[in-house]
């Protein structure tokens, strides 16, 4: 996944970007057309060997929320957080396991896991999603 963090201090977070395009600032409030973004993250060429393509659209020291493309077959979880998750479909078919339980999800579906686990998600379908994750474990410094 094409991770971008933050590298200034929390009153003023900044992306890293990457070589397909340049850092930027995450000021409050921040206005995002998702439309556009799941159109720019299918539109951008990437490796064979990758499977998913993401942009953080907006971060703290609590929350972070990334717009994410996966490819049929890929999959993401709860590596850096297990922490409460909000899912959206925006395109494509997704299933997220948590708890020993599977949730089927259609673009225009959201699902929440309000407990912290450990969670996956497995694209279906080619698929678009908004990720909202709550940062709970981690340090603010």
């Amino acid at each position: 996944m094409d991770r971008e963090t933050t590298s200034a201090s929390p009153e003023k977070p900044v992306t890293s970007g990457s070589g397909t395009r340049p850092s930027r600032t995450l000021r409050r409030p921040v206005l995002i057309d998702l439309g556009e973004e799941a159109a720019s993250l299918l539109g951008e060429p990437q490796p064979e060997s990758r499977d998913r393509n993401s942009r953080t659209v907006a971060t703290t020291d609590r929350v972070r929320v990334t717009v994410t493309a996966l490819e049929a077959g890929a999959e993401l979880g709860s590596e850096e957080s297990d922490d409460t998750l909000v899912v959206q479909a925006l395109r494509g078919q997704l299933s997220l396991h948590v708890d020993g339980m599977d949730v089927d999800l259609r673009a225009g579906q959201l699902a929440t896991v309000e407990e912290p686990a450990a969670w996956r998600i497995r694209a279906a379908t080619d698929s678009v999603l908004l990720i909202t994750v709550a940062l709970g474990g981690r340090s603010s410094g």
